[in-house]
């Protein structure tokens, strides 16, 4: 049987590290200006019908692109984004919303969100990404993963865990 010390300590470790999980944001993605921006947002497979949207909270009601059966509809989407961004695959084969934005601007830095519609018009958020266009930027293309990444916080939480079932 554990100590009553060993359990508070464990007990405080793990609400520690889930504090760390809960409170770590999105990687940053930087690049520079005319280069391409791939953000990586994966999907469940085999969720129905639905659409995908790509937002950014400053656009108000515009979106960057919105794609539902393979097409994409132009109507209510911010001007300077048409013709310039794309899905990696319109069909979402394989849960793949992935969105690449290509001969970035300075004016494209901002937090970029990727939704699913779900018959009709209630969303479920996917992923948030950080985008940030500057000169020094990151290096020629980046990539960056939205989702599916296993964080410091998430580690932790998971080493406490174990922590505490050995000690029990």
């Amino acid at each position: 049987m554990m100590s009553p010390l060993k359990w508070i300590f464990s007990v405080c470790l793990f609400i520690c590290s889930l504090k760390i999980s809960a409170s770590e944001g999105p990687e940053n993605i930087t690049v520079k200006p005319g280069e391409n921006a791939t953000l990586i947002c994966k999907l469940m497979r085999n969720i129905g019908n639905f659409a995908v949207e790509w937002t950014r909270p400053d656009l108000k009601d515009e979106y960057v692109i919105l794609c539902r059966d393979g097409k994409c509809d132009p109507e209510n989407q911010h001007l300077p984004f048409r013709g310039q961004v794309e899905l990696t695959d319109p069909l979402i084969k394989d849960g793949d919303a992935s969105l690449t934005l290509k001969n970035v601007t300075i004016k494209d830095t901002g937090i970029y969100e990727c939704y699913i519609r779900i018959k009709g018009n209630s969303r479920k958020p996917i992923c948030t990404i950080p985008l940030t266009v500057t000169e020094s930027g990151g290096g020629a293309g980046r990539t960056v993963n939205g989702g599916d990444k296993l964080s410091n916080g998430m580690v932790a939480s998971l080493l406490s865990l174990l922590l505490l079932s050995r000690l029990l």
